[in-house]
């Protein structure tokens, strides 16, 4: 059995980027399972999109606009 960490390298990945230095560990913790949740979505709709025969590229421009909303975002979060 695989037992997962939610977002645990993430998140040390999020607190050594400046703009995680100052975070309380629960927002950096809240934001790395927001995107890991996020690319499990992504890839779930992808796959979606696969076995109805579409195009994945409406599925990974909404994901990458998504993304760079959570990454400004980011930087004016005060908790």
């Amino acid at each position: 059995m695989v037992v997962l960490n939610h977002g645990a390298e993430i998140g040390a990945a999020l607190t050594a980027d400046p703009l995680g230095a100052d975070r309380r560990a629960e927002d950096v913790t809240m934001l790395a399972r927001l995107l890991v949740d996020h690319v499990f979505m992504t890839a779930s709709a992808c796959l979606a999109a696969s076995l109805r025969g579409a195009d994945r590229s409406a599925v990974t421009g909404t994901a990458r606009g998504q993304l760079r909303l959570s990454h400004l975002g980011r930087a004016h979060w005060r908790g």
